[in-house]
């Protein structure tokens, strides 16, 4: 018995040769450099380092994603050493202020570059108790001629409401990702409170950063 399609398969990062490319890589004059991620910052922080190494106007930043550099004149027949050097070069990569937030676990992860304009913060949270106690109503002896009474169950609820004392605390521009942890913490909230805090902070104007709610 046959099932399915025998000579059929697929090759993991396969492709199909139609014609062999020649690539003559020891005598290229310049090399671009590809951001995985394009940024206009990071570019920028791109061309500086290798300049730095290279000497200056080596690198040259075409856009947010392209670096195009020109290969040194110590290093003319010996790309791959000049590749391999820029490959061990540090970076320090822009990333963009972000703030996520996941609902359903209350998980809030900030970003390094969030910050928080002058604000004022008031939070207060209202505790609500409902206690409910069964109490037992046991009728007395039943006199004579007249019927006998039944044991039955009345409850006693008690309801209790208290609300936490609310504190104004007012927030000033902060600087450093630290800042912003100790001022949010200064209020007092759990991480669900502080999922509606940062959402009433981005419609106030006063994060600075993404909020992003998955």
């Amino acid at each position: 018995m046959t099932k399915n399609h025998q000579a059929a398969g697929v090759v993991p990062a396969g492709a199909i040769v139609e014609k062999e490319l020649v690539v003559d890589i020891e005598n290229w004059d310049s090399v671009s450099v590809l951001l995985r991620h394009p940024d206009f910052t990071t570019a920028i922080r791109t061309a500086e380092v290798i300049d730095g190494t290279f000497g200056k106007g080596t690198a040259v930043p075409v856009n947010a994603g392209i670096v195009k550099t020109s290969l040194p004149a110590n290093f003319h027949g010996r790309v791959v050493e000049y590749i391999a050097t820029m490959e061990g070069l540090d970076v320090t990569v822009d990333v963009a202020a972000k703030v996520v937030v996941n609902e359903r676990t209350g998980t809030v992860v900030l970003g390094e570059h969030v910050r928080l304009s002058t604000c004022a913060i008031s939070h207060g949270n209202l505790t609500i108790s409902v206690k409910n106690t069964l109490n037992v109503s046991q009728p007395p002896a039943p006199l004579i001629g007249s019927t006998q009474g039944q044991t039955t169950v009345t409850p006693d609820v008690q309801t209790e409401v208290s609300e936490q004392e609310s504190r104004l605390i007012v927030v000033d521009q902060t600087v450093t990702l630290g800042e912003v942890v100790r001022a949010l913490n200064a209020v007092g909230v759990t991480p669900r409170d502080l999922v509606a805090i940062l959402s009433a902070l981005r419609s106030a104007g006063a994060l600075q950063a993404n909020l992003e709610i998955v």
